[in-house]
């Protein structure tokens, strides 16, 4: 066996190698002899490398079949290398015969002339998009298709190597034979020629081109550049566009700007009664754009004339540094900066120089300069920022002699964290424990690591660098490291896990977490320290034999590991300052040593602080626009993974791997079979207390083995040991009206080694569109329908060799019977690849079987969110074909959809007849929970339903939020009474309320009168359809945005005009953000608000297919519009930037003035109570103008202004000259 795979190794080689060879092979060698031997060889190397192949499969065992030959699907990369070498080879060959051919025949004709030499036709590639379709289609069938001296096999190679996308997924598992090139062909062909489709794409390109709104050359190309575009490729789909030149002038003339449009209409109007042709309008165009090309030149000039000049004025200075008396400012003296830290500090204090600008007329706390230190932000010069200080601020002592700190440090209570840090200037040098200690790389190398021992620290930390040295697996986290008083100063990402070991006892290791830092902490000590006055420490093994000798710290060890590390052994300095612990890593110092100099000296405690604060804080903090989300590395993986190993079973389920972040994982080797007995034990005594939740636990379990998706782990099997064992629990959950009580299989409990399954799998990127965007499709289907997947995770197989390895659990029906092990055969819930492996093999099936059912196909990868399906339609007769290729398709990847419901009478007849459900899961007012929403299927309305628990007798922050976070509302709808919520837990905040701390007095009272209210909510119905439909004749979204000085909001409404006239305005969703902590003018936070609007408007316009021209925004702010209507340039940076963000999605003339009385942001800026919001009509329907046919166009002229404008600043510099002696009569003698 080893042989044959080496003999096939080297049979690939010699392909391969072969192959590149010919490509390199220069022009005079390629002949016919050479091609014809070339062929020759590859046949007979494809011959043995083949017969190797299935010789290697029939002698293989189970074992053996994991051998990389097989595994790695060697045989499919050398038939691809194997067919476009021969490909090549016979292409070459053909040439050189047509070359012979037409030389032999015209032997007796004159000699002619060289002909010149053509550039190479770049053959484009095919990535699915429908407009690139008839270029790519023409092109093939001329060069490739309609050669008739290619077999079909070489077109084929052709054709799938000139697919991307979503084309190329399409063909990718048919293989490359001539029987398959025709099907492939007309398969491509059938999907993408889509006449009325590209038709009707290309109408909406020609007439949403963007208006011009100023006189300029490249505009009018543009748009003539365009129109020419969109009517040839019309022309080529066969429609005849040459009767259409009245119906394009007359659009295109409305795009011009109106200096062009005049010049225009004077030339026609020499025409009389005749229409003009379009190319008339062509030529027009072209003489105008060439006329402005000629003339621009010349105004840019005229312009850059009367620019007018702006003069700075400078006064030229000589300084005198108070360091070295030379000519420079004592910051830039290279002297000075040499000096120690110590120094400069004193040369400052003694000379009563200013501690932030150096200057000597004023003390620190009168320095009108704007300038901080750029290390910790403090006021003090930078280069009297301690050497290599923690991240904490410096304070300036102003008695050198004392050792105090000003501020009052309370106590950090268990889930919020600081850094207090303190500046001293002491008669002395604190010794702080250090020790050094082995730690093991994820290689299992060792490595020497100096650690500093904090009892005062709540975690441990650990550097960047060593990190990426050990090559630790880092978890994503988030929290921040505060400074006294609450700044932030370093920003948490990441956690790793590790091992330490004794360098004095190797029998102690211990596991560590720790968060990753830059620096955790500065060298230590900070000065050379020598204790020669202590006999007895050469007696004693040194945790840190270095101690006294600064140097980096690589890890800072918190007091969970310090408590681990403590044993019996204290022994003291004479002096009684210094003192030697003994403990697992050696003996340790710390305390307090005598020094000949006085150096200041800092003080540090770390702690680490959770997120909650930081969620809290998005309430009010600027909106800032998403960064758009791209794959990662690790997601690019796991989608790599997915389609490599994912095969499927005869009767179409897809079976899939688990996606491992490395080859070898370490969750194996964990120990988790003893800690899941230990669970196990726990989850029976807490089942036998109970017996309903046993008895409902067990038929779940029974449940998973009746149906195949969980089984015993054979006996053979059991010899494994390295595996994953995981513990599960039960999950209640009374709202469901299929399975109550669910099976949770904890993957995140980690082994004595510290990792655990989800440790080790990729996350899957996200895949499905977001629920917001579902809703918003939703509502606007006359016919809608909504559906789950049947047991979704349930029905993909996980590969046989990670569920047995890697899905084992312990379990047995009652206590008189043995523990068996178990495996789960199915994805499974509590996995943390779970969701992306389901959702991934649900769109597979789309792309691998929708050819076949295209009403099916777009919704299955469209209207899905996890399990739930929300769909909709035109018609009842389409419902129930949408019903039925639903239904086909996930069943040839094994899905079956339940629980249906829908407004159509007809779908839902249909769905009980066939038998997929007896009757409606529905409660008895006939009201469907969907996605967090209740949905009332007979008014075809949305209810809001607040389901709050019973009010606590002790209320506190946390309580309060907790309430907040049941108030679910994905689009806004009810924004001004969660803005009234928002609003509250800032004042919570600004009172310095802490999470458990009890709420009395008026907070108080104000919380319970709002919670009291809010069951009012139960009462507001929105209705789901927006009457969007086939036959509307317009279509456009209305936003609009107010700001107060507690917050500021925007809103959208959809406006629809129907065939028969009717107007319907809808609201569609809204966006609230409380206003900063900071101060912020109400002007700025109108403008906030308007960006905020632009946000919300550009992504409804993008999730319902709407073009530019179909939005409108509405402000009640004339600043705002004075600024949108100016370049932003001439504003000052905050404005300046939201200007352009705001310009960059909506022109400054679709931005209109509206009444405040008649703007419904208003209330969303300011709150509502429940009982008034139910009775505000404007918020819930809009303005009544907007249901006007015609609605009022604003008139209102926007008046300039000068708020916010940049200055120009002139800067003057006084200088102090030095007198010249006047006592002097001859200056030579002098």
């Amino acid at each position: 066996m080893e042989g044959l795979i080496k003999v096939q190794a080297d049979l690939k080689q010699k392909i391969s190698s072969g192959y590149s060879n010919f490509r390199k092979s220069p022009k005079a060698r390629i002949t016919k002899p050479y091609v014809e031997t070339r062929l020759e060889q590859l046949e007979k190397q494809w011959s043995q490398f083949e017969t190797n192949h299935y010789n290697i499969i029939s002698e293989a065992d189970t074992d053996k079949k994991e051998t990389l030959c097989i595994k790695q699907n060697v045989y499919d990369s050398v038939e691809e290398s194997y067919v476009a070498y021969k490909v090549e080879l016979k292409e070459a060959l053909t040439d050189l015969l047509a070359v012979t051919q037409s030389t032999s025949s015209n032997v007796t004709m004159e000699a002619e002339p060289p002909a010149m030499r053509l550039p190479k036709i770049v053959f484009p590639s095919f990535s699915g998009q429908y407009m690139e379709w008839q270029t790519f289609h023409d092109l093939f069938e001329s060069l490739i298709h309609n050669n008739s001296s290619l077999a079909d096999v070489q077109k084929l190679h052709y054709l799938k190597g000139h697919l991307t996308g979503e084309a190329e997924q399409l063909l990718r598992h048919i293989p490359i034979t001539d029987a398959n090139y025709e099907t492939c062909w007309l398969q491509l062909k059938k999907r993408y020629s889509n006449k009325r489709y590209i038709a009707n794409r290309i109408l909406t390109r020609l007439m949403g081109q963007r208006s011009l709104t100023l006189e300029s050359a490249s505009g009018i190309k543009q748009i003539l550049d365009t129109t020419n575009d969109c009517l040839n490729a019309l022309s080529n789909l066969g429609i005849d566009v040459l009767k259409w030149d009245i119906i394009v002038i007359h659009l295109i003339a409305l795009k011009l700007n109106p200096e062009t449009r005049k010049q225009w209409e004077q030339r026609i109007s020499e025409y009389t009664d005749e229409f003009p042709s379009y190319s008339e309008f062509q030529k027009f165009l072209e003489s105008r754009f060439r006329a402005l090309e000629f003339l621009e030149p010349n105004k840019n000039d005229t312009k850059s004339k009367e620019r007018v000049e702006k003069h700075k004025v400078f006064k030229v200075t000589t300084v005198t540094c108070q360091f070295c008396s030379e000519s420079h400012l004592l910051h830039q003296c290279k002297k000075f900066c040499k000096e120690s830290y110590g120094n400069r500090y004193e040369f400052v204090r003694k000379h009563r120089l200013c501690f932030n600008c150096f200057g000597d007329s004023h003390p620190v706390y009168r320095c009108k300069r704007s300038t901080k230190c750029n290390r910790c932000g403090r006021r003090h010069h930078s280069l009297l920022h301690p050497e290599g200080g923690v991240g904490s601020p410096l304070n300036i002592v102003s008695n050198p002699t004392e050792t105090h700190q000003d501020k009052k440090i309370e106590q950090p209570s268990a889930d919020v964290g600081q850094v207090i840090s303190n500046h001293c200037y002491v008669p002395g040098r604190v010794i702080l424990a250090t020790a050094v200690v082995r730690v093991f790389s994820s290689k299992n190398k060792c490595y020497l690591l100096r650690a500093l021992l904090d009892q005062g620290s709540q975690t441990s930390f650990i550097t960047e660098h060593c990190a990426q040295l050990l090559g630790l697996r880092k978890s994503s986290v988030k929290g921040v490291v505060t400074g006294l008083g609450g700044e932030i100063s370093h920003s948490i990402k990441h956690a790793v896990q590790f091992k330490i070991q004794s360098t004095i006892c190797a029998k102690f290791e211990c596991e560590v977490r720790a968060y990753v830092l830059n620096q955790p902490s500065s060298n230590l000590p900070v000065r050379r320290v020598d204790i020669h006055n202590w006999s007895e420490l050469s007696k004693l093994r040194l945790a840190d034999p270095g101690f006294g000798t600064p140097n980096k710290i690589d890890i800072l060890l918190g007091a969970e590991v310090y408590a681990q590390i403590l044993t019996n052994g204290l022994v003291k300095n004479p002096s009684g300052a210094l003192t030697a612990q003994n403990t697992e890593l050696g003996w340790i110092l710390s305390g307090r040593v005598q020094l000949e100099e006085e150096y200041p000296s800092n003080i540090i405690s770390l702690h680490i602080d959770d997120s909650l604060n930081q969620l809290i804080r998005s309430f009010w903090e600027i909106e800032n626009e998403q960064p758009q989300k791209i794959l990662s590395e690790e997601d690019k993986r796991c989608e790599s993974l997915y389609d490599t190993t994912t095969t499927r079973t005869p009767d179409g389920r897809y079976i899939v791997r688990l996606p491992f972040r490395e080859e070898d994982p370490q969750c194996q080797y964990g120990a988790l079979r003893d800690i899941a007995m230990r669970r196990f034990n726990l989850l029976e005594n807490r089942l036998n207390k109970n017996p309903l939740l046993k008895e409902e636990y067990s038929k779940a379990m029974s449940d998973y083995i009746n149906q195949g998706h969980m089984r015993v782990v054979y006996s053979k099997e059991l010899a494994q040991t390295d595996c994953v064992y995981l513990p599960h629990h039960a999950v209640v959950r009374e709202d469901k009206t299929t399975t109550k009580v669910r099976i949770v299989f904890d993957a995140s409990c980690k082994g004595k080694n510290g990792r655990s399954l989800n440790d080790d799998l990729l996350v899957g990127p996200r895949l499905q569109p977001e629920l917001r965007h579902i809703l918003l499709r939703w509502r606007a289907h006359p016919v809608c329908f909504v559906a789950d997947i049947k047991q979704m995770y349930r029905q993909v197989r996980v590969d046989e060799k990670d569920a047995s390895k890697y899905q084992r659990l312990l379990w047995r029906p009652s206590q008189n019977k043995e523990v068996k092990v178990f495996m789960m055969t199915r994805v499974t819930f509590g996995v943390s690849s779970a969701p992306y492996l389901a959702v991934k093999s649900l769109q597979q099936v789309a792309k691998d079987e929708g050819q076949n059912y295209e009403l099916a196909a777009c919704r299955v990868l469209n209207d899905f969110y996890m399990d739930d399906f929300m769909s909709g339609c035109e018609n009842e007769s389409q419902a129930v074909e949408i019903y039925k290729q639903v239904s086909e398709l996930l069943a040839k990847g094994g899905f079956g959809l339940q629980k249906w419901a829908s407004n159509s009478s007809k779908l839902m007849e249909m769905v009980q007849d066939k038998g997929k459900e007896k009757k409606l899961n529905t409660k008895l007012d006939d009201i469907v929970k969907i996605l967090g929403l209740c949905w009332d299927v007979t008014l075809d309305a949305f209810r809001y339903k607040v389901n709050l628990p019973e009010q606590k007798q002790r209320v506190t922050k946390r309580t309060i939020l907790s309430d907040i976070a049941r108030l679910f509302d994905p689009l806004g709808w009810t924004a001004p009474v969660i803005i009234r919520a928002k609003i509250y837990m800032q004042k919570l905040w600004l009172a310095g309320v802490s999470w458990d701390e009890e709420i009395t007095g008026n907070l108080l009272q104000e919380w319970i009168t709002f919670r009291q209210d809010l069951p009012v909510l139960n009462h507001v119905i929105i209705s789901r359809w927006t009457h969007m439909s086939e036959s509307v004749v317009d279509v456009s979204i209305h936003g609009f945005c107010d700001a107060s000085n507690d917050a500021y909001a925007a809103v959208v409404y959809l406006r629809i005009v129907d065939s028969l006239g009717g107007i319907h305005v809808s609201l569609c969703a809204a966006r609230t953000k409380v206003a900063p902590l900071k101060q912020i003018s109400t002007p700025r936070l109108e403008l906030s608000g308007a960006e905020l609007l632009a946000g919300l408007l550009s992504e409804i316009a993008l999730v319902m297919g709407l073009s530019r021209s179909q939005i409108r925004a509405w402000t009640d702010s004339t600043i705002v519009l004075a600024w949108l209507k100016g370049e932003p340039s001439r504003w000052k940076t905050f404005v300046a930037n939201r200007v352009t963000k705001i310009l960059t999605v909506l022109d400054n003339e679709q931005w209109s003035h509206v009444e405040s009385a008649q703007n419904p942001a208003d209330c969303a800026s300011r709150g509502l109570s429940p009982s008034d919001f139910i009775k505000h009509d404007l918020w819930r329907y809009g303005p009544n103008w907007l249901r006007d046919l015609q609605y009022p166009q604003s008139q209102m002229v926007v008046p300039q202004t000068n708020l916010e404008e940049r200055s120009i600043k002139i800067h003057t510099v006084i200088e102090d000259s030095p007198r010249l002696p006047t006592d002097i009569t001859v200056w030579n003698k002098y």
